[in-house]
This record gives C-alpha cells, structure tokens and sequence, in this order.
C-alpha cells in the first residue's frame, strides 16, 4: 500500500511541477501568452488538454495505484518485462517527441515553436516517459494474466478513463495538424 501511495504521490508532485514551471515560463514570457482554443489562432497551455486536465490526475493515478498495489503485494517483473516496458515507453516517448517536432505540429505550451521544447515541454517528456512505461508495465502484467481481482479492475478503471480524456481531445480537434 505504501508503494501505491508513493507512486501515486510522485505522479502528482510531477504533475504539479508541470503547471509550476509553465506558470513561471508564461509570467517571464517564455512562451506566448494562452489563446483557447475557440480564439482564430489558439496556443494552448496544460489546462487546456482533457489529457493533462483530468486523464492524467484521474486515470493515470488510479493505473500507477494499481501498479503500486500489484508491486507491493507480488513477485516483482522479471527484468525481462522491466526492459521491455522501459523500451515502449521510449518507443512512444520518442514518437510523441517526433510528433511534437513536426512543422505541421499545432504550438502550444510545451513545443511554443516547432521543433522546439520549452521547459514545461522537457518535464512533460520525463513525466510522458515515466507514465507510458509504467502503463506498458501494467499492460503487459495483465496480457500475461498476472493482474487479477481489484488491482486489474483499477488499473481498466484508469485506462479507460485515461482514453476518455484523450478521445475528448481528439474530438475537439486538438491532435489535428497545423493547417498551412
């Protein structure tokens, strides 16, 4: 129970620190100033995004809960499942980072200017790294049928929520790309 906490409490330290630093990077004007997204030319900060807005702090914390419960009371993965998760969450890491780098990516809070990361978007990589190979974690305990009970329905509990967040996104049209 404890390492659930922990994880739970590290994710929303980090989560926090990201709104911190893109309220620092906004008052020094680092980055422009928001323009939501019904204004002609939106620049989007965190709080815009149903992902960061309540699919991370919501699903996100329920799937590291559960990691943290599953972690705490079984065998720990075998380094094998630790690699392999450590490897999806760079391959998706790094595709997010190609994505962001993209001319026809839309600016926003963490890339202000195509192919460029501001501080918010440097933290947002850790903590996209950390959260992506910790669900692939999860995902590969439960294709392996080691996740049951409890543990397996917070952590579908999260992911749904989580894809929630993100379909609502994809909805609004916020993934789509700049239009040039």
């Amino acid at each position: 129970m404890v390492l659930a906490t922990v994880l739970v409490g590290a994710d929303m330290i980090l989560w926090i620190a990201l709104f911190a630093v893109q309220y620092f990077e906004s008052r020094a004007q680092m980055i422009p100033q928001r323009a939501r997204w019904n204004n002609p030319a939106p620049f989007l900060y965190m709080q815009d995004w149903h992902t960061i807005l309540w699919g991370d702090p919501l699903g996100l914390s329920l799937i590291n809960g559960a990691a943290g419960l599953y972690l705490s009371t079984h065998q720990l993965p075998t380094t094998v499942e630790i690699a392999l998760a450590l490897g999806l969450g760079a391959f998706v890491t790094l595709t997010f980072v190609h994505i962001n780098r993209s001319p026809r990516h839309r600016p926003d809070s963490g890339t202000p200017r195509p192919g460029t990361f501001s501080w918010t978007g440097k933290i947002h990589l850790l903590y996209f790294f950390v959260q992506a190979s910790l669900c692939s974690l999860m995902f590969e305990l439960a294709a392996g049928g080691a996740l049951e009970g409890t543990i397996l329905f917070v952590a579908k509990i999260g992911g749904v929520i989580y894809f929630a967040s993100f379909l609502a996104d994809w909805h609004l049209g916020r993934f789509a790309p700049l239009q040039k």
